[in-house]
C-alpha cells in the first residue's frame, strides 16, 4: 500500500475515511491449451467414397520407384481427403489431474431424487412411520433406476464394440491408490520413494522369470517333405473382404489412419493397397 491519507467521514458517521493505493499485480489468465483432431466417427464417408472412385491409382504409381515412395503417395492422397470431408473437433488440454463430471440423468430420474428429497424432508419433520415408509419406498425406487440406468449405459457401449472405450470405461471406475501406498525393502524398512519401489518391483518381477538354458531342442518336423508354401496370392476382393473385418476403432497408429476409415473405405482402398490392378503374388 502507498498514499494513505485519512480524509473526513462519510456523511454522519463517526469514522474517517482512508484512501490508498495498493501494489497487488493481478494475473491474467491464459486460455487453456488445446488440441485439434480429425472427426472419424462422424466423416462424410459416401462423398469420400465418390472421391476415391475417381481416382486414377495406376496413374498414381506409375512413376513410383519404391515402395517407400509409393506409400508417401498414399498417405499424402488421404491427409488431402481428410482435411477436404472430415470435420475438426477441438478439445481443452487438462494438464492437472481430471475431474470427474457429474452423470446427467435422464428427467425421470432427475424427478424421483427430487420426490425423495421431498420426502425425505416431510419425515424430518413429523418423523411419522407412514413418512419414513413413504421415503424408504421412494429411495428403493430411485436406487434401483439408477442402477437400470448405469447397466444400459455399459450394455450399450459393450454393443458398440468399441475396446478402447471400454477400457476407458472400466479405468474410470477402478480406484488405484498405488503412488501413495509404500512397500518393504529386502532390509525390512518401509519406502515410499517411486524409484526405490520400481526396483523392489523389477527385482521381484525378475527372479520369477524363466532363464534360457541356451539348449536349443530338437523339433520333429510335424508335415510331409513334399509340402510347400509356394505362394500368396493378393487380389483386390481378398483385401476388401480383411478390410472389413477391422473393428471400426478411432484411435489410429502412427501412420494416421485409424481402422474406421479404412472399413468404411474398403471398397476403394484395397486397390491402392496392393498397388495395381491385377493380383500379386509372393513367393
Amino acid at each position: 500500500m502507498e498514499d494513505l491519507v485519512v480524509s473526513v467521514p462519510l456523511g454522519t458517521s463517526d469514522h474517517n475515511t482512508i484512501v490508498l493505493k495498493t501494489n497487488v499485480s493481478v494475473e491474467t489468465t491464459c486460455p487453456a491449451p488445446s488440441t485439434s483432431y480429425f472427426d472419424f466417427e462422424h466423416a462424410d464417408y459416401d462423398a469420400i467414397n465418390e472421391y476415391l472412385a475417381v481416382a486414377d491409382w495406376n496413374d498414381n504409381f506409375s512413376h513410383s520407384v519404391t515402395v517407400e515412395y509409393s506409400w508417401c503417395l498414399f498417405t499424402h492422397i488421404l491427409n488431402d481427403i481428410f482435411v477436404s470431408y472430415l470435420p475438426v473437433k477441438t478439445t481443452e488440454v487438462h494438464t492437472g489431474k481430471p475431474k470427474r463430471k457429474a452423470t446427467r440423468y435422464p428427467r425421470y430420474i432427475r424427478q424421483m431424487q427430487k420426490r425423495k428429497a421431498i420426502l425425505w424432508k416431510r419425515w424430518g419433520l413429523s418423523r411419522s412411520p407412514g413418512n419414513k415408509f413413504a421415503y424408504s419406498t421412494a429411495a428403493v425406487g430411485c436406487k434401483t433406476a439408477i442402477n437400470k440406468f448405469h447397466a444400459a449405459r455399459v450394455l450399450a457401449l459393450i454393443r458398440k464394440n468399441n475396446l478402447g472405450s471400454f477400457y476407458k470405461l472400466v479405468n474410470s471406475k477402478i480406484k488405484s491408490n498405488l503412488n501413495g501406498s509404500a512397500l518393504r525393502t529386502a532390509n525390512g524398512t518401509v519406502t515410499s520413494d517411486p524409484g526405490e519401489k520400481s526396483e523392489i518391483f523389477n527385482h521381484f518381477f525378475s527372479e520369477v522369470f524363466t532363464r534360457d538354458n541356451s539348449i536349443i531342442r530338437d523339433v520333429v518336423n510335424r508335415t510331409d517333405e513334399d509340402s510347400r508354401f509356394d505362394a500368396v496370392l493378393f487380389t483386390p476382393n481378398v483385401v476388401t473382404d480383411v478390410l472389413r473385418t477391422l473393428k471400426p476403432t478411432t484411435s489410429a497408429g502412427s501412420d494416421g489412419i485409424p481402422n474406421v476409415f479404412i472399413k468404411n473405405c474398403a471398397n476403394f482402398l484395397a486397390l491402392p493397397l496392393i498397388g495395381r490392378d491385377i493380383p500379386i503374388t509372393i513367393r
